[in-house]
């Protein structure tokens, strides 16, 4: 029997995984095992050359942090692995993005400098740094009015937006600046801060000043002045430390970090043992919108990172 050559074999166990969305943490752990994530059996000539090896890399550099959360990094690696997976196949099971190896280093780089520098806080800078370094690895495909529903499933210079305005079906498209009293009836018009793209009763869509504090709002963004967000359809001001977010926009400039661990504004995260940060990024809370975890913790107790 021939080999299979290698961009075959690699791409045969890939699609184990893009085959098998659904398949359980426990499972997909299992046959991280047995293709040799390590760089063994799919290792790839150039430096992470497919998304297995990228992720066995992320979660290495994320769980560096162990040595200030005094958890096990082992456990924290496997646990860190099967999340990137995960997020791998939700990424590019759509069709809408694909997994770019040259971009995959700007990540790997950027998380070895925040997770490896032995500091006890990553701040929001920082943050964004690495998520947006890291969502590029996946880089999108979809072309002018192709659907989308992130702005990391448009080729580079398009943004995510209503087809219409107000709608709830979203296109690519090139972001158009248009100024206040400017029509923003053309796919991709964004009006400039403070003011929102509103109906007229000419049955015109125009940038208008955005809505007050107090006053009605949907939940588009931009409905709200920068400074508030939508809550219960009232615009409010934005939530300072501790506040209860869902995203960085419901967080105010002074805490304007949603904490996905902890789903309250802060200043970025905060890590020490026991601490909230240090248990979800170890997998053993719950983070918002992922699997749960289940390794073990060295030296910890209960404890929060705020």
């Amino acid at each position: 029997m021939l080999p299979v050559p290698f961009a075959n074999r690699c791409g045969m166990l890939l699609s184990l995984f893009q085959g098998n969305a659904m398949r359980s943490p426990a499972a997909n752990l299992l046959l991280l095992g047995a293709i040799g994530i390590l760089d063994q059996g799919c290792a790839d000539p150039k430096p992470y050359g497919n998304a297995l090896d990228f992720c066995s890399a992320k979660a290495q550099a994320m769980c560096q942090i162990a040595t200030e959360c005094h958890f096990d990094q082992v456990g924290c690696q496997m646990y860190e692995s099967q999340l990137c997976v995960t997020q791998a196949v939700d990424a590019t099971t759509p069709g809408t993005r694909q997994y770019n190896s040259d971009n995959a280093r700007a990540c790997i780089d950027v998380l070895n400098g925040a997770f490896g520098s032995g500091a006890s806080q990553i701040d929001f800078v920082h943050i964004s740094a690495f998520t947006d370094a890291c969502e590029r690895v996946f880089l999108g495909t979809g072309g002018t009015n192709q659907p989308c529903n992130l702005p990391y499933d448009c080729s580079y210079g398009l943004s995510c937006v209503p087809k219409t305005p107000g709608g709830n079906s979203f296109v690519c498209a090139a972001p158009q600046p248009v100024a206040q009293g400017q029509s923003c009836a053309a796919v991709g018009s964004q009006c400039a801060t403070d003011t929102s793209c509103a109906y007229q009763q000419s049955g015109d869509w125009t940038c208008s000043p955005a809505n007050g504090s107090g006053q009605a709002c949907t939940a588009t963004e931009g409905s709200c002045g920068s400074s508030l967000h939508c809550v219960a359809g009232l615009c409010q001001p934005r939530g300072s430390a501790g506040a209860p977010c869902v995203q960085d926009t419901d967080c105010a400039p002074g805490s304007p970090y949603c904490d996905t661990y902890t789903s309250v504004c802060s200043v970025g995260l905060t890590f020490g043992p026991g601490g909230v940060d240090c248990l979800g990024v170890a997998g053993l809370s719950m983070p918002r919108g992922t699997p749960g975890g289940g390794t073990g913790i060295k030296d910890g107790g209960s404890g929060s990172s705020d």
